[in-house]
């Protein structure tokens, strides 16, 4: 399920909390395993769930990025509730938006280019199902 406005400034000022008590405040050089393993999980180094993040730069909004993050929400909504979808900015060469980049447990991130509202269904459907066709990318 996609978080919400207010679930993510929860989890903002969670993150934000925890950063400054275990992270910048304490005297010590080095974090406790437990820190570091939190730290993982604020950068989705190893995610528990399927991150898709969607390029939100200027180029990619010219390029159709609104509309490939609505068509995405809609997606997960109706198929893929673990899923969460992430903006970032710009990922990459501006003629290769709109970028999607998506991590699924365990693995590598994967990076989709031109990826307009029309192509998210099929790849989306590729990832989560291992079922892509090429002629729809």
């Amino acid at each position: 399920m996609l978080w919400k406005m207010t679930d993510n400034n929860n989890r903002i000022e969670d993150i934000k909390a925890f950063l400054i008590e275990k992270v910048l405040l304490p005297d010590a050089d080095t974090q406790t395993d437990l820190t570091e393993k939190k730290l993982i999980s604020i950068r989705r180094e190893k995610p528990d769930y399927p991150v898709i993040s969607v390029s939100s730069g200027t180029s990619s909004i010219i390029s159709g990025s609104e509309r490939t993050v609505a068509a995405i929400e809609s997606y997960i909504n109706e198929n893929t509730p673990a899923a969460r979808m992430i903006r970032v900015g710009c990922t990459g060469p501006a003629n290769f938006e709109p970028l999607v980049c998506i991590q699924l447990p365990g693995r590598n991130r994967l990076f989709f280019r031109n990826i307009t509202e029309e192509k998210v269904e099929p790849l989306l459907n590729g990832v989560f199902h291992n079922d892509i066709n090429e002629e729809d990318l």
